[in-house]
Parts: structure tokens; C-alpha cells; sequence
């Protein structure tokens, strides 16, 4: 099985999109550094992860832009945790094991709404790419 190696800072080179891609599970979409990052750090579950819990932060917390920060710790734990954009915790997930590539790295997401067809879908961007 090949090792798949991944450096963070390659993400810094996206800072904007081509496409949008469909999670499979929610009508939210992301980009092609979302993308790029789930597949040379085999992350999918990261996305995975954010659409699974993005409609109760929405529902309990009904903002207009979200902020993701996922949180890599050295222990091969993590936190998700969504904000307003402006650092006020709205929902904290503890991932008691990943096999994300860096440890002890912050990566900031952004989660803004998108019209795409006459219809609104919630869009997962790196930082970069806002």
C-alpha cells in the first residue's frame, strides 16, 4: 500500500474554484481545494464529517457564514468545530482517532451559503479560496 504524503501548505495555492462537487450525502457542495486536500490526505471523512453535523448547527444557530476549523493533535485525536466567523464556538466534535497526514496543524474552513440552480446550497471552501 502506498503512504500517501501531504504537505498543508500546498492548500495555499488554491483561491478560488473551477467546479463544485456534490457531497454525496447533503446538498452541500465544495471546491477544488476541499477536494484536493480530501484525496492526498485521505480525508473524505473530514467532509463527511462537516455535512453530517452542518444542518443541527444550522438549525440551532442560523447564521449566514460559518467558520470550520478542524484541529489535528498530536495524539491522533481531533476537534471540528464550527464558529460564527468570528471565534464564538457554536458545536465541538471530538474525533477520538484519525489518520489525518499533519498533526498539531489548525486547517480554517469557511461554509458559505451558494445559489446554484435557483436553489441554495451550502459551500465548503478553504480559507484560501474565500
Amino acid at each position: 500500500m502506498k503512504t500517501k504524503t501531504f504537505n498543508v501548505d500546498e492548500l495555499n495555492q488554491f483561491t478560488g474554484t473551477e467546479a463544485w462537487y456534490k457531497h454525496w450525502l447533503s446538498g452541500m457542495v465544495y471546491t477544488d481545494g476541499i477536494k484536493y486536500m480530501a484525496e492526498e490526505a485521505g480525508a473524505y471523512w473530514l467532509i463527511d464529517e462537516i455535512a453530517i453535523r452542518l444542518p443541527s448547527v444550522i438549525k440551532k444557530y442560523p447564521e449566514y457564514f460559518y467558520a470550520v476549523k478542524f484541529i489535528a493533535k498530536n495524539n491522533d485525536k481531533a476537534i471540528i468545530e464550527f464558529t460564527d466567523g468570528n471565534n464564538t464556538a457554536l458545536k465541538k466534535v471530538h474525533i477520538q482517532f484519525t489518520d489525518f497526514p499533519v498533526k498539531e496543524q489548525t486547517l480554517t474552513f469557511f461554509l458559505s451559503p451558494l445559489p446554484i440552480k435557483d436553489k441554495r446550497h451550502w459551500c465548503l471552501m478553504l480559507a484560501s479560496e474565500y
